[in-house]
C-alpha cells in the first residue's frame, strides 16, 4: 500500500500514527536519522518520507526538494497513472487522490 499523493485513500490518523512513531524510534535511537538525502545525496537534515503509512518504520530519508517531489510524481505509490481518469482531486488541500488506490483503500476497509 502506498500513500496524499502518498497517502490517498489512507486514514489520517494512521498517517499521524506512523509520523509519531518514527520519531520516536528517532529519539529512542532504533531509527537512524542520516545526514544526507538518500536520494540526492545533499548533506541537510532529512525529512522521513512512507511509501506504507502501515508500516511506520520503513521510511525513506529526503531531503525537501525531493520529498516534494517524490509526492508530486505522476504515478501513485504503486504504479497508477495520474490520468484525468483515474484522478480525485482535492481542491482544499491541493492534493490529488489515486481513484484506484482509493477503491482498493475502500473495499479493503469495508471487509473488516
Amino acid at each position: 500500500m502506498g500513500p496524499s499523493v502518498m497517502g490517498a485513500g489512507v486514514p489520517h490518523a494512521q498517517k499521524i500514527y506512523a509520523r509519531r512513531a518514527a520519531q520516536r524510534a528517532v529519539r529512542e535511537g532504533r531509527l537512524i536519522r542520516p545526514d544526507r538525502c538518500q536520494q540526492c545525496g545533499t548533506k541537510c537534515r532529512p525529512d522521513a518520507a512512507h511509501n506504507d503509512y502501515y508500516q511506520p518504520l520503513d521510511v525513506e530519508w529526503l531531503c525537501r526538494d525531493c520529498h516534494w517531489k517524490k509526492d508530486q510524481s505522476p504515478t501513485c505509490p504503486r504504479g497508477h497513472e495520474y490520468t484525468p481518469e483515474n484522478l480525485i482531486p482535492r481542491p482544499k488541500t491541493g492534493r490529488r487522490q489515486c481513484r484506484k488506490c482509493f477503491r482498493l483503500t475502500e473495499n479493503a476497509r469495508r471487509a473488516e
